[in-house]
């Protein structure tokens, strides 16, 4: 994990950040230099105000594809699958480019909370859910952008991603990766969670009771 940065979420009880066609993107991974079985997932350049050469991209080494089939009444989504709908599974990274030279400058490996290296990628998700489906409604399926830059640390500059994981029912695991321009890099953030507890009074509702870990 890398701790080149820091973002402060709230929570109550689990760590939850909503989200405000099947094809692989079209540039070759040989054009990006990328090793052998590299296939290009999704790119975001960085704004030219901040930098004028700088490319995130998100790839993968041999994505193996999860097809769950279309969303229906008759196949409606189990927990887990908020997170994934139809996904390709495998080695996943996240590069900083240097895209006038073609240059990877470093790079995150996107892991599985189970896997040692591997992470699950959507190509057909829900709308309205954890990631943003451009154009898509609630309760119909879309192409995920995977890479929609965001100010999540709040600095004014739209520069992270979110990734999520749920295994089961409930607490959605989530990372937080990102451009850091003063360092030139894309690092992974350490996430501090506030928590505090929730109870039931009547006559009042639920209210937050006791002192709040962090």
């Amino acid at each position: 994990m890398c701790n080149n940065g820091r973002v402060r979420l709230a929570i109550w009880c689990f760590l939850l950040i909503p989200a405000l066609g099947i094809l692989f993107y079209a540039q070759p991974a040989a054009d990006l230099n990328l090793p052998p079985g590299a296939v290009v997932i999704a790119p975001a350049a960085i704004p030219l105000a901040i930098h004028p050469d700088r490319e995130l991209v998100l790839w993968m080494i041999s994505p193996k594809k999860n097809d769950r089939g279309a969303f229906s009444e008759s196949n409606l989504y189990s927990c887990p699958e908020m997170t994934l709908g139809s996904y390709y599974s495998g080695p996943t990274r996240i590069s900083l480019m240097d895209s006038s030279a073609k240059r990877m400058i470093d790079t995150i490996n996107l892991r599985s909370s189970y896997e040692e290296d591997s992470f699950d990628v959507p190509y057909r998700i829900l709308a309205d859910s954890y990631y943003l489906v451009p154009g898509g409604k609630r309760g119909q399926e879309g192409k995920p952008k995977l890479l929609a830059l965001r100010d999540f640390n709040g600095d004014g500059l739209p520069l992270e991603i979110a990734f999520f994981e749920a295994e089961a029912c409930g607490a959605v695991m989530t990372t937080l990766i990102g451009y850091n321009p003063k360092q030139d890099r894309v690092i992974q953030y350490q996430v501090e969670l506030r928590t505090t507890t929730q109870k039931e009074i009547k006559g009042r509702g639920f209210v937050i009771v006791g002192a709040a870990t962090t």
